[in-house]
């Protein structure tokens, strides 16, 4: 069982894959993402943003922009680390990690990672 703030954290982090459509251009396609709980790395949380690019067709080598359906765009997260080469990755020792609870909406998620 997790500890309550990290089950705040956990919370939040599952709401970013109901982002879906023209706003996941925001995300890399690849991030990693270490949130830091109580300053021992046993406790951190360890996470990837994948933001997942829909097309019409995929029949070329390099797909272009042309064919690209941007309202079927979604970001999936996933505990630990999957993928290769990402593009962002960070720690985030939080102030939220001692609160109890934790708000993250969709449309805000990102100015608030950047905090």
């Amino acid at each position: 069982m997790l500890d309550p703030r990290a089950d705040a954290v956990e919370k939040a982090f599952r709401r970013l894959s109901d982002i879906k459509g023209e706003i996941s251009d925001v995300f890399p396609n690849v991030t990693f993402v270490r949130v830091i709980v109580d300053g021992s790395v046993q406790n951190d949380l360890v996470y990837t943003l994948a933001r997942n690019k829909s097309y019409f067709n995929t029949t070329a080598l390099v797909p272009r922009e042309t064919t690209r359906v941007k309202s079927e765009d979604t970001v999936d997260v996933v505990n630990g680390f999957i993928g290769a080469y990402p593009i962002f990755s960070w720690s985030y020792a939080s102030r939220i990690c001692r609160r109890s609870s934790i708000s993250m909406a969709p449309s805000t998620a990102m100015s608030v990672m950047m905090r």
